[in-house]
C-alpha cells in the first residue's frame, strides 16, 4: 500500500533525467535517438501524477485557499526560471538573429511564451514541430510549457470535484470518479482525429495532449484506493522492466508522422507502469530501479526543468552563429546547457522556492491559527 507519509520518489527523478536527456540528444542530432521527442510525453504523465499527489496531500481551509495555494506554488515553480530564460534569450536573439523568413515566427513565439501561449503561436505560424525552420526558433520548445500551463487552468477544478465528492454515493460520487476518464477518452479521440486532419494542431494543442497528463492524474486516483499497486516484489519488478521497455521503444521507434496518436501510447503506457512499480517503497530494488535512483540520475532529474529550458535556445543560437554540426560544437552545446541549467536551478529555482516557502508557511500558520472550519476530507501529509 502507499505510505501515509509524504514520500519523494527518487526513481521518478531518474525517469525525468531519462526524459530530458532523450529530448536533448534528439534536438542535438535526431539520428542519435530518433524518437527522443517522446521524452516530453514522459514529462506530461509524470506531471499529471505528481501534481495530483501534491494537491491531494495538502489540507485546505476552503475552495479559495485550495486555488490560491495551487496557483501560487505552480507560479513559483515554473515562472521565475522561465522568465529569466525568456529575457536572456530575447536579448541574445535581438543581438544575433537577423530578420528573415527563417526567423519570421521567432518574435511572435517569444512574446506568446510570456503568456503561456507559444503552442498556439506555432500553430498560427504553420511551424510544425519537425519542420526545418523550427530549429532556428529559440523559443519553440516552450510549446510544451504552454500545454502544461493551459492544463493547470482547468484541471484543479476537475480534481477538486474528486477530492470533495470521491467518498460520496450516487450522482456526485459517479461524477467524481468518471469526469476525468470521460475527458481523457474525449482527448484521446481528439488526438486521433487531429492527427489525421490537422497534424500540427494535434501535436501542439491541449485538447489532443490532455489525455497524457490526465493519465498520470488517474493513476494517482486509483492509488488512493489501493488499486493497481504491486503486491509483491515480483509484480513490481516485471512492471518496472516492461514499463522501461515501452519507454525505450517509444524513444527509439516513435513515428513523427503519427504523433501523439498512436505512438505516444508507448511512452505514456511505459511511464504509467514505471510509476506504478516504484510507488511502494516496501518492495525490493531491481537493477533497473537502482539505475534510476543513483545520485547522478536523481540530480539530473532535479534540474530537468532547467535543462529543458536552456538546451533548446542554446542549440538554436549556436545554429545561427558558430554552427552545431561538429562533435566539438555539440560538446560545447551540452557543456553550456549544463552550466546555464545548474545556475538556473540553484540560484533561481531553489532560491525563490526557499524564500517563498518561508513566506507561505508563515502566512498559512497565521491563517489557520485564527480560523475554525471544516477542511476538505483529505489526509494532511504535506
Amino acid at each position: 500500500m502507499i505510505n501515509s507519509k509524504r514520500i519523494h520518489y527518487k526513481e521518478i527523478d531518474g525517469l525525468r533525467a531519462l526524459a530530458v536527456l532523450a529530448v536533448m540528444f534528439f534536438h542535438l542530432n535526431d539520428s542519435i535517438l530518433p524518437g527522443g521527442f517522446s521524452g516530453v510525453d514522459i514529462f506530461f504523465v509524470v506531471s499529471g501524477y505528481v501534481v495530483s499527489k501534491s494537491l491531494a496531500e495538502r489540507k485546505f481551509i476552503d475552495g479559495y485557499n485550495y486555488f490560491v495555494d495551487f496557483y501560487s506554488r505552480r507560479i513559483i515553480r515554473i515562472i521565475p526560471a522561465l522568465l529569466v530564460m525568456l529575457v536572456v534569450v530575447s536579448i541574445f536573439t535581438t543581438l544575433f538573429i537577423p530578420s528573415s523568413w527563417l526567423s519570421s515566427a521567432t518574435d511572435n513565439t517569444g512574446l506568446a511564451a510570456f503568456a503561456g501561449l507559444s503552442n498556439i503561436a506555432l500553430v498560427l505560424s504553420n511551424d510544425g514541430y519537425f519542420s526545418p525552420r523550427i530549429e532556428y526558433n529559440p523559443f519553440a520548445h516552450t510549446w510544451s510549457l504552454g500545454v502544461e500551463e493551459q492544463f493547470y487552468l482547468f484541471f484543479p477544478v476537475v480534481f477538486l470535484l474528486w477530492i470533495v465528492w470521491r467518498k460520496k454515493t450516487g450522482v456526485k460520487g459517479t461524477i467524481a470518479w468518471w469526469i476525468l476518464p470521460i475527458l481523457t477518452i474525449a482527448s484521446l479521440y481528439t488526438s486521433y482525429w487531429l492527427g489525421l486532419n490537422k497534424p500540427d494542431w494535434g501535436y501542439y494543442l491541449i485538447p489532443s495532449r490532455f489525455w497524457e497528463l490526465a493519465a498520470g492524474a488517474m493513476l494517482y486516483q486509483y492509488h488512493t484506493e489501493k488499486r493497481f499497486i504491486p503486491t509483491s516484489n515480483f509484480n513490481a519488478t516485471w512492471q518496472l522492466w516492461i514499463g522501461f521497455s515501452f519507454i525505450l521503444a517509444g524513444l527509439w521507434w516513435s513515428d513523427r508522422q503519427h504523433f501523439p496518436f498512436p505512438w505516444a501510447l508507448l511512452s505514456v503506457t511505459g511511464t504509467l507502469l514505471f510509476i506504478n512499480s516504484v510507488i511502494d517503497q516496501g518492495q525490493g530494488k531491481s537493477i533497473c530501479k537502482q539505475l534510476f535512483n543513483n545520485p547522478i540520475a536523481v540530480y539530473l532529474g532535479k534540474i530537468s526543468y532547467s535543462l529543458y529550458l536552456w538546451h533548446w535556445p542554446i542549440y538554436s543560437l549556436m545554429r545561427w552563429t558558430i554552427g552545431l554540426e561538429t562533435i566539438a560544437q555539440q560538446l560545447l552545446a551540452l557543456t553550456l546547457t549544463m552550466l546555464f541549467s545548474m545556475t538556473s536551478y540553484h540560484l533561481i529555482e531553489k532560491g525563490i522556492q526557499r524564500s517563498a516557502s518561508k513566506l507561505s508557511i508563515s502566512s498559512l500558520y497565521q491563517s489557520i491559527r485564527g480560523t475554525n472550519c471544516n477542511c476538505f476530507d483529505v489526509p494532511r501529509n504535506k
